[in-house]
C-alpha cells in the first residue's frame, strides 16, 4: 500500500514539472503577429467590398488554425485589427520596413507574418455526362503564400505556401462572383473549399518550419529615461538629461520621489506629479510641473517613456500631421504632406497624408489612361496600371473590367480627421532605387486641378 502511494507521489511531482515546464516554455515563446494577406486585384472580382471580405476571411482563418499549433504565442487578431485600424493600413496593401517596425512595437512582437494570395482563379469545369444527363460547373484553383519577417533585422525568415483546388457542378461563375464571404453557404462552394484547402496546406507548412520562429533577433526592452532634478526656477525644474539621452520637447512623464524605508531593500517610490518637457538642449532639459501633491525638490526623479525610432508607445486616435514630409501643398480647403515613396516588385506608390481645413471634397486623379513619369536612369516610361486611395477607398485600373478607365476618386474629409492618400503605378524598373520625376494630380473645389511635380524620389522597398 506504501508503495502505491510512493508511486502516486512521483507521478504527481512528475505531472507538476510537466505542466510547470509547459507553462515555462510558453511564457518564453515568441510573440508573432499575422498582420494580413496582400492582394493586387483579385482577377475574378471588382468588387472592393467583396475582395476585403475574401482577405479577412483568409487571414482569420489562418490566424485562427495557427494559434491552434504548438509553434508561438500569435497575437490576437481583434488586437492586430485594432492597431492595423487606428494606423490606417488598407486591407490587401503591402507593407514596409517602416510600417513593419512600427505596427511590431506596437503589438510588442519582433516577427510578422504577411501573406499574398498568389491566385484565386475560377473556370468553367469540363462537361460530366452521368447516362441521358450532362453536368457543367465551375472549377476554383487558389494559391497562398507567406512570409515571417524580422523586424529587428529586416530579414525574411521563412516563406510558406499553401495551394487548393476544388470543383462543382451544376453552377456558373456568375452565380459565384455575387456571393458574399460572409454567407455560410459560400464554404460549400469551390471558391470557398478550394480557399480552405489552402489555407490548411500553408498552415502545415508554416508548423514544419517552426523552427524558424526561434531565428528571429529579440524585440529589445526599452527602458524608461529616468532624470534627476538639479535646480528649481521659478515654477519649473532643470533635469540634468537632454537630447543625447532621448527627451524630446512636449514629451510628458511623471515626477517621482524615492523615499527610504526601514527594512525595505528598494525604496518606496511616490508620484508627485505630471511634467512636460518645456525646453531641451544636448543634456539638460527644463520641465513643467502639473498641480504637484508635494512641493518638488532637488534630488527627485523625472521619469519618461521613450519613444524610441519616434515610434509612439500608445495609438493614436488618428493619423497626426507627419513630422517629416518630402512636400507639402496647401489650398483653401486642405493641407496635403506627400511623406514617402515606396516600391513593391514594379509597382511605386507616393503616400501622403490629407488635412481639411474645413469639411471638403477631395480627388485624387491620373489625368490619362497612359500615365508617364521619368525612371532613375531619367528615361520616360508609359504605364496604364494606376491606383489612387484616400483612407480605405480604392479606384484602380488594375483590373480589366476597368481597362477603359482611368483611375479618379473623390472623398469627403472631415476637419481635425486627416486621411491617407496615396497614388500608385506600374511598370518601374526592377533595378529602380528612385525616379528622377513624377507629375500627381489633385483637385479641389476652389483651387481646381493641381499638379505636384516630385524630383528625385528615394524609394523604400516593400518586404
Amino acid at each position: 500500500m506504501s508503495s502505491l502511494k510512493s508511486l502516486k507521489i512521483v507521478l504527481l511531482i512528475s505531472l507538476v514539472f510537466v505542466i510547470l515546464l509547459t507553462a515555462g516554455f510558453k511564457a518564453q515563446a515568441e510573440n508573432v503577429a499575422v498582420i494580413g494577406f496582400e492582394s493586387k486585384g483579385l482577377p475574378w472580382t471588382n468588387d472592393v467590398s467583396l475582395e476585403k471580405e475574401i482577405i479577412e476571411w483568409i487571414t482569420n482563418q489562418y490566424t485562427d488554425k495557427l494559434a491552434e499549433e504548438d509553434v508561438a504565442n500569435i497575437v490576437d487578431r481583434s488586437r492586430v485589427q485594432e492597431v492595423l485600424t487606428q494606423l490606417n493600413y488598407q486591407t490587401g496593401e503591402a507593407i514596409d520596413l517602416s510600417a513593419a517596425s512600427q505596427l511590431g512595437r506596437l503589438l510588442e512582437s519582433n516577427l510578422l507574418i504577411v501573406g499574398n494570395i498568389e491566385k484565386i482563379e475560377l473556370t468553367k469545369s469540363a462537361e460530366l455526362s452521368v447516362g441521358p444527363l450532362t453536368f457543367s460547373g465551375i472549377e476554383a484553383d487558389v494559391k497562398l503564400t507567406a512570409r515571417l519577417l524580422d523586424i529587428i533585422s529586416g530579414n525574411v525568415l521563412a516563406n510558406f505556401t499553401g495551394s487548393g483546388n476544388a470543383t462543382e457542378t451544376g453552377v456558373e461563375i456568375s452565380d459565384v462572383i455575387g456571393v458574399s464571404f460572409s454567407e455560410e453557404a459560400f464554404a460549400d462552394t469551390a471558391a470557398g473549399n478550394a480557399v480552405t484547402s489552402a489555407v490548411n496546406e500553408l498552415i502545415r507548412d508554416t508548423v514544419n518550419k517552426k523552427e524558424s520562429f526561434s531565428e528571429g533577433a529579440k524585440l529589445p526592452k526599452i527602458e524608461p529615461i529616468e532624470a534627476e532634478v538639479v535646480a528649481k526656477v521659478g515654477q519649473s525644474l532643470v533635469i540634468d538629461k537632454g537630447i543625447n539621452d532621448g527627451l524630446k520637447k512636449e514629451q510628458k512623464g511623471k515626477l517621482i520621489r524615492k523615499v527610504e524605508i526601514e527594512n525595505r531593500e528598494e525604496p518606496l517610490e511616490i508620484t508627485l506629479a505630471q511634467i512636460t518637457v518645456k525646453t531641451v538642449d544636448e543634456n539638460t532639459s527644463l520641465i513643467s510641473v502639473s498641480e504637484p501633491e508635494e512641493e518638488p525638490k532637488v534630488g527627485d526623479i523625472a521619469r519618461f517613456e521613450p519613444a524610441e525610432d519616434g515610434i509612439k508607445k500608445t495609438i493614436p486616435d488618428s493619423i497626426e500631421t507627419p513630422g517629416s514630409f518630402i512636400k507639402e501643398i496647401k489650398t483653401p480647403e486642405f493641407v496635403i504632406y506627400i511623406e514617402r515613396v515606396t516600391k513593391d516588385g514594379s509597382l511605386v506608390t507616393v503616400h501622403g497624408t490629407a488635412e481639411a481645413k474645413k469639411e471638403a471634397d477631395l480627388t485624387l486623379f491620373f489625368p490619362e489612361k497612359e500615365f508617364n513619369y521619368y525612371d532613375h536612369k531619367g528615361r520616360r516610361v508609359v504605364t496604364d496600371t494606376e491606383k489612387v486611395s484616400i483612407g480605405s477607398v480604392t479606384d484602380s485600373t488594375y483590373s480589366s473590367f476597368q481597362s477603359s478607365n482611368v483611375a479618379n476618386l473623390t472623398e469627403t474629409i472631415l476637419k481635425n480627421y486627416p486621411q491617407s492618400i496615396s497614388w500608385s503605378f506600374g511598370d518601374v524598373p526592377e533595378d529602380a532605387d528612385h525616379l528622377a520625376r513624377v507629375q500627381l494630380y489633385l483637385s479641389t473645389k476652389s483651387a481646381g486641378q493641381i499638379e505636384i511635380t516630385l524630383e528625385k524620389l528615394s524609394l523604400i522597398n516593400k518586404f
